[in-house]
């Protein structure tokens, strides 16, 4: 991936507003409170206040404390060891900007599914900061914050910018932004655009769990997703499902132990057996990726990765859109396509800088018509599953490598701007 002057960075993302940052600030960030947050600078840019509303505020200083303001204070500098408590989605996040090493905890270890872990993952104790789904305190810990997850209710790229919620506490905006607005946001846009001419088709996003089945046809996430895939979500109720082409089902893993002749019997209730979708076996599941222990790589990647998730759901409809294409988390449970381990899966951490090369040829396509392609939008070819999940980016990787040292290892003298961001190299 080129490295991007600001300006060209700033032109990717027409919603960016901009007269609210003073010219210190690092990077232009959405500040649209949909996303689940807000960010304030300082005139100065000695410290960034984060809100995401109620009580949760949280003033974000390296070093030196500023005086008069009003929120929960954290010291970027002393954040050198990370929890997780409440919701491992976190772990993604935290991934894409270098960090997981420095992840010490979560209170949940058998769900984690990426390779690149710091340990055990099981000590509590000794820890920074702990990002968490509640504000209590937690024990152990300097601080805690409250991280805004609510996937089904808010657009995919709006999931996705919650990587720059993270990068604040960090003083990695300058690494996060590019991330978020090239790798992922840019590649999402262009299957979007390259879509729009594909005609309708209809998805039932469903979900059974106790013995109960529920449609996911008021979600934000997949109504967004859904349209910019170029199709239509299904908004019927259950009774009305065969009207449904596809189905998506997004059930937990124990839902159906005997697989789809489970799932079959299931919502054989409805009369639904001799629907198309289940003639035509049109019935796919989110859990291709896995780890050892079962937990879908889905529930957590998904939500800061949209760029793949609508590629899968695009390839799930229409094959020969990009023919060569490996799913990332979609596969077809009525064909009981196999699912694949993330030890097998992910590549090997040391070589992270290789991997976020997804790139989108732009052209309209038409299911029989093929694709015309007039220009790339990207930074690479098509990749394997490896190298598709993989979890950074090989143009900011220096600029990783750069920032997570002078967060970590050096700290600044207090002579220093309060503020030390790392400059990008130019084009």
């Amino acid at each position: 991936m080129i490295r991007l002057h600001y300006i060209f960075l700033i032109s990717l993302c027409s919603s960016i507003v901009l007269g609210q940052f003073p010219s210190c600030a690092p990077s232009h960030i959405n500040n649209d409170p949909s996303n689940g947050f807000q960010v304030t600078y300082a005139n100065d840019c000695s410290y960034t206040t984060v809100d995401i509303g109620g009580n949760s505020s949280y003033v974000i200083y390296n070093g030196t404390q500023p005086n008069g303001v009003s929120g929960t204070l954290i010291d970027s500098s002393a954040l050198t060891s990370i929890g997780l408590r409440g919701d491992n989605t976190a772990f993604a996040y935290l991934e894409l900007l270098g960090l997981a090493s420095h992840i010490h905890y979560t209170d949940d270890p058998t769900s984690i599914t990426s390779n690149c872990t710091a340990g055990n993952l099981t000590s509590p104790t000794g820890l920074s900061i702990v990002f968490s789904n509640t504000t209590d305190p937690f024990t152990g810990s300097n601080y805690t914050v409250q991280v805004p997850f609510n996937q089904l209710n808010r657009t995919p790229l709006q999931e996705a910018s919650l990587i720059l919620y993270f990068s604040f506490f960090f003083n990695l905006e300058s690494t996060a932004y590019p991330i978020y607005a090239k790798n992922i946001q840019s590649v999402y846009t262009c299957h979007k655009e390259n879509l729009q001419q594909s005609g309708p088709k209809t998805i039932a996003v469903t979900s059974y769990a106790n013995g109960n089945w529920a449609l996911q046809s008021n979600s934000s996430y997949f109504a967004s997703l859904i349209q910019d895939a170029g199709m239509t979500i299904f908004t019927g109720d259950l009774t009305s499902l065969n009207n449904a082409q596809f189905i998506l089902d997004i059930s937990p893993i124990a839902s159906f132990p005997q697989g789809f002749s489970d799932w079959l019997t299931a919502i054989g209730t409805y009369n639904n057996q001799s629907a198309t979708f289940a003639l035509q076996k049109n019935v796919f599941k989110v859990d291709r990726l896995v780890n050892a222990n079962g937990y879908p790589d889905w529930f957590d990647r998904a939500p800061v990765r949209p760029d793949l998730m609508i590629q899968d759901l695009i390839h799930m409809v229409y094959p020969t859109y990009q023919p060569d294409y490996k799913s990332t988390w979609i596969r077809n449970f009525a064909k009981s396509d196999p699912v694949v381990q993330t030890s097998t899966a992910y590549p090997d951490c040391s070589a992270v800088g290789s991997h976020f090369q997804e790139s989108c040829a732009n052209g309209a396509f038409t299911p029989n018509g093929g694709q015309g392609s007039s220009s790339s939008t990207g930074s690479g070819g098509g990749l394997s599953l490896g190298g598709k999940v993989g979890i950074a980016v090989a143009a900011v990787m220096a600029v990783v490598a750069v920032a997570v040292a002078g967060t970590f290892i050096y700290r600044k003298k207090q002579a220093d701007p309060p503020h030390n961001f790392y400059k990008m190299n130019d084009m």
